[in-house]
């Protein structure tokens, strides 16, 4: 029997299993014998085979995870010693994160926007006030535009289906 490639011999068959069994057997927690007769779709590979690849993919995942730990241990104490700034550049207050921007984005859903003038929209919630009017209408065209541009992907999807 021909060997393949790691990748070819042991990802299709990752792809095919169910996420909640995948991480089972892939964790640790079933031994490589009982995960091979579990599964029929590891027939087609040596026992042997399945096993040196079973035990490499858990030695690299449990190698992943404690990388990932270490960097969001890392991430964190930066993030403690140099926040986000609250205000950009020109004095102004941020934008992306703040509370005016998810009022916005129920406001421009409810349709809001379609009712009353930028300037009148503002004057209905503090917290739009603390932008000035030209960067508020400016996020209102933003947050129009990324819902046409949701809805034509929807759209698009939708064709390649059908």
């Amino acid at each position: 029997m021909r060997i393949a490639s790691r990748r070819s011999t042991f990802t299709p068959c990752l792809s095919t299993l169910q996420p909640r069994k995948c991480s089972v057997w892939a964790s640790g927690l079933l031994d490589p014998q009982t995960a091979y007769w579990q599964h029929p779709e590891f027939a087609k590979y040596e026992y042997k085979q399945f096993r040196d690849r079973l035990n490499d993919y858990r030695k690299k995942i449990r190698e992943k995870k404690k990388t990932a730990s270490f960097e969001a241990e890392a991430l964190a104490r930066d993030r403690l010693m140099h926040p986000k700034p609250t205000h950009d550049s020109r004095g102004e207050p941020r934008w992306e994160g703040s509370e005016a921007e998810r009022l916005l984005k129920i406001d421009v859903a409810g349709g809001k926007h379609k009712d009353m003038e930028p300037k009148d929209l503002r004057e209905t919630s503090g917290e739009y006030k603390k932008f000035s009017l030209t960067v508020f209408r400016k996020h209102i065209y933003q947050a129009i535009e990324t819902r046409k541009f949701h809805a034509w992907l929807e759209t698009k999807r939708g064709k390649k289906k059908t």
